[in-house]
């Protein structure tokens, strides 16, 4: 049986039960807990679409394999652990006059999002207060960060290094261009390099093409806060985000019949780069 760890409402940690790796994957966004003050007025229909929905289930197997997956139980829309605590969007809020605040975010991809998308549904009937947003921050979003960075911490003193997969799902279609054009079905982010050695980059790539899957490195997504913050390649501390387009398991929110086929190829990448990382430990 998988070791659960389990902070209600928070997140859970799916520990190894095979000899463990310092192997850590993470799913930020794919929770659909809601708090009890998450009192938007939307249809909930909206802010379930904009979760990253069933990829913590897509990586379930990281466990037989010695890897962790910890997943954020709370929806990203309440709170987005993928933004820095500064990225709020400034106007949209009621005495956001923090000087700390970065005043560049939006509404559709601030650290408290209150539109689902550029000129799209809000999801409140009124502004939310510096105190609320705090209190989120205090309660989901440091605990996440806290967890997984103890996580990270820990395998890296154990072994000399660690890995770490930042794992998230993409529309479809690549919106920020015009006209818009399909995105792959697996988008690796490294912050050009920055992030994690190239030959893991590689790696993950060689594998989802061998599987048959179409893979873009850093176009359009490059990652963002969680593996900037705990990329560091030349610590031995190796970060990569995974994108899935929706398409390959998903119609709107539901499930589809390729969901099972893309979890056992999940599962193959997952052992795959078990196996890596297994031949780069450095400490037993």
């Amino acid at each position: 049986m998988t070791s659960y760890y389990h902070l209600p409402g928070v997140l859970s940690r799916k520990d190894p039960i095979a000899d463990p790796v310092p192997l850590v994957f993470d799913a930020p966004h794919s929770g659909t807990q809601n708090p009890p003050d998450f009192l938007f007025t939307c249809d909930p229909l909206v802010i379930k679409r904009g979760a990253d929905l069933f990829v913590d289930e897509l990586y379930e197997d990281a466990p037989r394999h010695g890897a962790t997956l910890i997943s954020a139980l709370f929806p990203r829309a309440y709170i987005d652990t993928n933004r820095n605590e500064t990225d709020i969007y400034h106007p949209d809020h009621d005495g956001t006059d923090d000087k700390t605040a970065n005043r560049n975010r939006k509404p559709w991809n601030a650290l408290v999002r209150s539109q689902n998308w550029r000129g799209g549904v809000d999801f409140y009937d009124r502004k939310l207060r510096l105190n609320e947003i705090q209190s989120r921050i205090d309660s989901c979003y440091r605990p996440y960060h806290d967890e997984l960075r103890s996580t990270l911490d820990a395998r890296h003193e154990r072994f000399g290094g660690v890995w770490h997969v930042n794992c998230h799902s993409c529309r479809s279609m690549n919106r920020r261009i015009d006209p818009p054009r399909a995105n792959a079905d697996f988008i690796l982010g490294d912050r050009f390099g920055r992030t994690c050695s190239q030959e893991f980059t590689e790696l993950i790539a060689d594998i989802l093409s061998c599987l048959g899957y179409s893979v873009s490195l850093n176009t359009p997504y490059q990652g963002a806060t969680l593996i900037r913050r705990y990329g560091a390649p030349d610590q031995h501390r190796h970060s990569i985000q995974i994108e899935i387009n929706k398409k390959l398991y998903l119609n709107d929110a539901e499930k589809t019949e390729n969901f099972a086929v893309l979890r056992r190829d999940v599962g193959t990448l997952i052992a795959k780069v078990s196996d890596y990382v297994r031949g780069k430990v450095m400490r037993p």
